[in-house]
């Protein structure tokens, strides 16, 4: 068996769930801006929503009980009254807002909570509520991409999939925060004339660098992919060895 192939069955056959980092429900109540602040303090900053795979995580992490409500990261850019923004930084990807929202009542709602019922509502950031922060763990030991794989799922976790900007943003913030290595391993790979990331979520979104000599295209030795310091994807030599995340 080829060491594609083998790689190919070893994603097929082990599939766990792959995000960008695990969500907390914090059950006190705080200003938006204030639990931004607690967040980035005590985790890595307010959670975002960019999938409907994010959006059930962030109802587990409220637990089993019947109050999930809370602020999540996203605000209203301060530069267009009418856009919205992950505190992370990106737009929105994904949405799920209640019916007839947002509605900027009274021209205050300038902020995001998630309701019990899992919809979107714009309200006052000035109000208490709890809310949701999202933490991302960077690995300090360097490994290759292969090794990096099988110690994240030795853990019952995954390389993550980058499915939005904000999430690439949220990942490379870390990556300037700690900085072990410039580069950081990620769940993408080259396999079969394809680009995919290992929990087989969909490669809709792509941050790879402008300009030539870019070999991403159809990488000869180059195929397993890493996140820059510089906010950009890069596909390197498998057996580099980086710090990775797990989630």
């Amino acid at each position: 068996m080829t060491i594609e192939r083998a790689i190919l069955f070893i994603f097929l056959c082990m599939v766990v769930e792959g995000r960008v980092g695990k969500h907390h429900y914090i059950n006190f109540a705080m200003k938006w801006l204030d639990a931004q602040q607690y967040c980035r303090q005590h985790y890595t900053d307010l959670s975002s929503v960019n999938s409907q795979s994010d959006q059930d995580e962030l109802m587990q992490a409220a637990g089993t009980g019947n109050v999930t409500e809370g602020w999540i990261g996203l605000r209203r850019d301060p530069k267009n009254n009418t856009a919205w923004k992950w505190s992370a930084g990106g737009g929105i990807t994904y949405e799920n807002w209640g019916p007839k929202q947002p509605d900027n009542y009274a021209e205050v709602e300038d902020s995001v909570q998630l309701l019990n019922d899992g919809y979107w509502n714009d309200k006052d950031g000035r109000l208490p509520l709890p809310f949701y922060c999202v933490s991302i763990t960077l690995k300090k030991e360097k490994k290759s991409w292969e090794e990096a794989l099988e110690h994240c799922r030795n853990n019952s976790t995954n390389l993550p999939s980058l499915l939005s900007k904000t999430d690439l943003l949220q990942v490379q913030g870390v990556i300037q925060e700690i900085h072990i290595t410039d580069s950081v391993w990620i769940g993408l790979r080259y396999l079969r004339d394809h680009w995919l990331w290992v929990n087989n979520d969909s490669l809709e979104y792509e941050d790879w660098p402008q300009g030539e000599g870019q070999d991403h295209q159809c990488p000869i030795q180059k195929r397993c992919g890493a996140v820059t310091i510089s906010e950009t994807w890069e596909n390197r030599n498998c057996q580099d060895k980086l710090s990775f995340i797990c989630v």
